[in-house]
C-alpha cells in the first residue's frame, strides 16, 4: 500500500469503516479529506482529533479536480451528486469494499467474518500484534471502530493486513486472502439473505475463496460456523482449520469454572491457563482473536523474528505462544462505542 502524498476523497466519511479507514490512510501517508451529512455521529471528534477535515452535503463543487481517488460508503450509489461527478471527471472511484478488496491483493491479508462480534475480535487481535516484541509486526488493520485510548491506528507496515469483512451484498467475496476466523452464522440482512441458507451459502462461497495452503478458524458453539468448519474439512482438504469454543473436541477449548465467573483456556498437548476474561459475552470474540494471532505469526515465513528472545519454534510453540497472547487481554482497553 503506497499512497504517500496521493489526495484521497472520502463521501460518507463518518461511517464507522469509512473513517477507520480514512485514518489509517492518512497515517500511511495519504492526504485525506471527505465529506457526510451534517449529522453528528461519533466519528466526528475521531476524525477531528486526526486532523482529518470532512465537509458537508454532497455538492459536485466539494470535489476538487486533482483529487486522485474517490472512496464512498455504500450508502451512496453512483447516481450521488458528487460521486456522478466524480466519474465524469474521469476520477479512479472505489465503493468502500471494493477498497478493501484492492488492499487485500496488495499484502498477505487475513479477516473476520461472521453475523457478529467481528469488531471486537478484530479489535482484539490487533492489539495483542501490538504490544511486546510483536510491535515489530508489519501489519495494519481496518474494523469498523477504535480501541480505546489509543490515538492512532494500527499500521506497523503493509506486509500484512487484517480486515473486518461483511457479508451483506457478498461484499467479502471478493477479497484475496490467506485465512479467516468466522465468529458465526446466523440470518442476517434479510433484504439480500431470504433465508440462513442463502447466509450459510455465501459462507461456503468464502471459503471456497481462500488462498491455497491457508487456514480457516471457526467457532464452535454456533451451528452455523461449526457447519462451515465441516464444510471446509470435507471440500478444501489443503487448508489448516481450526476451531474455539466451549466444544468438548476443540482444539481450543474453553472451559468456565464450576465455582465462578472465571474462564480457562486448553489447547493442544493439555496445557491450560486462566484467562482474564470474566464475561461470557465475550470470552469467545476474546480467545479467537489470540488463536488470530497465533495463527499469523505462524503464517509468516519466519515467525521467530516477532517472539520474545529464546523462544524456540517447536512441536511446543502453539501453547507458548498462546499462553503469551491471552496474558495481553487482561489489559486490553475495549472498544469505543
Amino acid at each position: 500500500m503506497n499512497l504517500i502524498g496521493r489526495k484521497v476523497y472520502f463521501v460518507g466519511i463518518k461511517g464507522t469503516g469509512m473513517a477507520s479507514l480514512a485514518i489509517l490512510l492518512k497515517a500511511s501517508g495519504a492526504l485525506v479529506s471527505g465529506c457526510d451529512t451534517d449529522e453528528q455521529f461519533a466519528t466526528d471528534e475521531l476524525l477531528s482529533s486526526r486532523g482529518i477535515v470532512f465537509q458537508k452535503g454532497f455538492e459536485p463543487s466539494l470535489l476538487d479536480r486533482d483529487v486522485d481517488m474517490v472512496i464512498h460508503s455504500t450508502a451512496y450509489s453512483l447516481a450521488l451528486p458528487i460521486l456522478a461527478e466524480a466519474v465524469r471527471l474521469g476520477l479512479i472511484v472505489y465503493s468502500y469494499p471494493q477498497f478493501l478488496s484492492y488492499l487485500s491483493a496488495q499484502s498477505d491479508s487475513y479477516a473476520v467474518a461472521g453475523t457478529h462480534g467481528k469488531t471486537t475480535t478484530v479489535a482484539v487481535a490487533s492489539y495483542l500484534l501490538s504490544t511486546g516484541t510483536l510491535k515489530a509486526f508489519p501489519f495494519y488493520s481496518i474494523f469498523g471502530s477504535a480501541v480505546k485510548g489509543l490515538s492512532l491506528p494500527f499500521y506497523q507496515g503493509s506486509d500484512s493486513a487484517l480486515f473486518e469483512a461483511c457479508e451483506y451484498q457478498d461484499h467479502f467475496l471478493s477479497y484475496r486472502l490467506r485465512g479467516a476466523l468466522v465468529t458465526n452464522i446466523e440470518l442476517d440482512h434479510p433484504d439480500y439473505f431470504p433465508s440462513l441458507k442463502e447466509v450459510q451459502k455465501s459462507f461456503e462461497l468464502f471459503v471456497d475463496n481462500l488462498a491455497r495452503g491457508g487456514f480457516l478458524i471457526c467457532c464452535s458453539d454456533n451451528p452455523g460456523s461449526r457447519n462451515l468448519a465441516s464444510y471446509a474439512r470435507d471440500k478444501r482438504a489443503d487448508l489448516t482449520v481450526m476451531t474455539y469454543g466451549f466444544d468438548e473436541g476443540g482444539p481450543f477449548r474453553i472451559i468456565k469454572s464450576s465455582y465462578e465467573e472465571s474462564y480457562s483456556l486448553a489447547c493442544l498437548s493439555g496445557v491450560s491457563f486462566t484467562l482474564p476474561v470474566h464475561n461470557r459475552a465475550l470470552v469467545g470474540n476474546y480467545v479467537g482473536s489470540a488463536v488470530l494471532a497465533l495463527a499469523m505469526i505462524l503464517d509468516k515465513e519466519n515467525p521467530k523474528l516477532y517472539l520474545e528472545e529464546g523462544t524456540l519454534i517447536t512441536a511446543e510453540i502453539i501453547p507458548t505462544l498462546l499462553a503469551m497472547l491471552s496474558k495481553k487481554l487482561a489489559s486490553f482497553p475495549g472498544v469505543v462505542g
